[in-house]
């Protein structure tokens, strides 16, 4: 039989059944949103905290900037292996004996005393472009004392900003120009010594003179510049490219850019020697040379970067009207009166107290 189920029994077993069963989610209440006025407000308060400018930083002790300034050379060993490091210097160096080796494959020129006063001409060629590019392209921006600043071209705009940074951080690893300026630069130098020799043969015309190929040659009524396609003493001026061609048969151009080029390496060398802590002792040559150029460059940086332009020849200045008078006599203590420090000099001077006066020059 089944099992009967009485109402009572039935009503028992509801709650234990609406127990189990669990309770029912709360209704859900809508987020209340702020109004409109002060969402605004609200908006206005976080772009104001991230325009607010970063607190001023603390300026650095001279401690902690010589850490910063990490593996500036002290010594003269250690100045060679880091200069003899850089990837640009070993270019210009692959650059210098490339020509030099041209120069070995060909035969001598016709006169011994064309070759060497060329390549004389050529390094006092160096110290002139140095002056000019260090005043036109490098510091455009500065005439007289202290010039106002125009308007540049993009090129020296740039070049003028790069060379900025090197007078806010005055140590070598600034002070080393780096592989593609290099190779652009000897590149396009050389490419100007191959036009100018070119050009001089196109003018000469017929070199009857019985030149080397062509090229500079020493004759008995005095220097002929002989590039003449022919033999003969009134062929036509030979066109441009077959000049060229004939210059590069010339063993006085690669003598001319070899010298030309070293002496733009010593420049590199001497001025990262200049901004390193390595000062030279001693009464010989070398080292009284370099403390020369040392104390005639750290009047550029923490002086007046409108004066003191030339480096490796610092009688440049005198020639183009950079020299203080009150320097000329040597020191700066002459007749005049220093140019007044300039807003960059006097950031550079800070700087090279700061980081140790990059080998004691910094107090100038």
């Amino acid at each position: 039989m089944g099992r009967a189920t009485t109402p009572a029994l039935r009503a028992a077993a509801l709650p234990t059944a609406e127990a189990a069963s669990p309770p029912p989610p709360p209704p859900a209440t809508a987020t209340r949103q702020p109004p409109p006025q002060q969402q605004q407000q609200q908006q206005q308060q976080q772009q104001q905290r991230q325009q607010r400018p970063a607190p001023a930083q603390p300026a650095p002790s001279p401690a902690a900037a010589r850490a910063h300034e990490e593996d500036v050379p002290s010594t003269l060993p250690a100045l060679l292996r880091a200069f003899f490091s850089e990837p640009s210097v070993l270019l210009a160096c692959a650059l210098i004996a490339s020509a030099a080796a041209a120069r070995l494959a060909l035969p001598p020129p016709p006169s011994a005393a064309a070759e060497p006063a060329l390549c004389l001409a050529a390094a006092a060629l160096w110290s002139v472009s140095e002056w000019v590019i260090h005043r036109h392209l490098l510091h455009p921006d500065v005439g007289g004392e202290a010039g106002p600043e125009r308007r540049l071209d993009p090129v020296r705009e740039a070049l003028r900003a790069t060379h900025a940074q090197h007078h806010a951080r005055p140590y070598s690893h600034v002070s080393v120009d780096g592989p593609g300026l290099v190779a652009a630069f000897m590149l396009g130098t050389g490419a100007l010594w191959l036009a100018g020799f070119a050009v001089c043969g196109a003018i000469g015309g017929g070199g009857g003179g019985g030149g080397v190929g062509g090229g500079l040659v020493v004759e008995s009524g005095g220097l002929s510049l002989g590039l003449g396609s022919g033999g003969g003493g009134g062929a036509a001026p030979a066109p441009l490219l077959l000049a060229a061609s004939s210059a590069l048969s010339n063993p006085i151009l690669f003598s001319a850019l070899a010298s030309y080029w070293s002496a733009g390496l010593l420049y590199e060398f001497v001025h990262c020697a200049v901004h390193t802590r390595y000062v030279p002792r001693g009464r010989s040559w070398p080292a009284r040379y370099l403390r020369a150029v040392r104390r005639h460059h750290v009047l550029h940086h923490c002086r007046s970067e409108a004066h003191w332009l030339a480096f490796t020849v610092p009688q440049v200045d005198a020639l183009f009207g950079t020299l203080p008078a009150a320097a000329s006599g040597g020191g700066a203590g002459g007749g005049g009166r220093l140019p007044a420090m300039t807003p960059m000099a006097r950031r550079a001077a800070q700087s090279w107290r700061q980081g140790g006066g990059g080998g004691g020059g910094g107090g100038a």
